[in-house]
């Protein structure tokens, strides 16, 4: 078995494109969530598992460091949309082999897996972590409801030519209307409404900005 790709995800990114890839040119198994990990490591005896995350949680991260403490000389990626100096640091601490944020270079990530591929029957393997470290605060300190937000964000930035409503955006969040409009102000400052209208204008600059591009320019008449 050379790579076994554990979805732990809570929302939308590219781990569909990553997964094609990795079923493309490897032997890999696919498991969705921690369920089953520790027993697919034990039975199928992977040259790497690839841990995929949108917005790392302290449950999520925990199960790493403990599949690292069972089968230490297992190689781990950590892919994750969400990135900060000390989510990095964590993960290098506790023996995450390396650590890429989304969207993921396709090259960066084969040229890794082929380096560690070639370390399957060799005796190069890092150090076992004795102590491993806390979850970062800035997790532990409740972003939940921040990552909420953040699926609505990556909603907006997929579909921002399209029509987009509050109640849209909190099913795609998990929460109630009411609840998804005061979380989403409280993190980003503005409302929702805001934050699109703005958005949208600067994706408009950013066309006007090409001049290759032609356009055509349509008013929809209001209701």
């Amino acid at each position: 078995m050379d790579v076994m790709f554990v979805d732990m995800r809570v929302g939308g990114d590219d781990c569909q494109r990553v997964g094609n890839f990795c079923r493309s040119r490897y032997q890999a198994l696919f498991l969705t969530g921690p369920n089953h990990v520790l027993e697919k490591v034990r039975d199928a005896n992977p040259s790497i598992a690839i841990f995929d995350f949108s917005y790392p949680d302290v449950d999520g991260l925990e199960f790493l460091q403990t599949l690292k403490k069972h089968f230490p000389s297992v190689p781990v990626l950590m892919l994750t949309e969400y990135h900060s100096e000390a989510l990095a640091v964590w993960s290098f601490r506790s023996g995450v082999w390396d650590y890429f944020v989304k969207p993921v270079e396709l090259q960066k990530l084969e040229m890794q897996i082929s380096s560690l591929l070639s370390f399957r029957n060799s005796d190069a393997k890092r150090e076992n972590i004795k102590l491993l470290p806390s979850v970062p605060q800035e997790i532990r300190n409740g972003l939940d409801a921040r990552f909420k937000t953040r699926l609505a964000v990556g909603f907006i930035e997929n579909n921002y030519c399209e029509k987009i409503s509050l109640d849209q955006l909190a099913e795609v969040c998990g929460m109630a209307p009411s609840q998804f409009s005061r979380v989403f102000k409280r993190e980003h400052g503005v409302t929702f409404s805001q934050y699109l209208i703005q958005y949208r204008i600067n994706k408009a600059r950013e066309l006007l900005k090409n001049p290759s591009l032609s356009f055509l320019v349509m008013f929809r008449k209001k209701a």
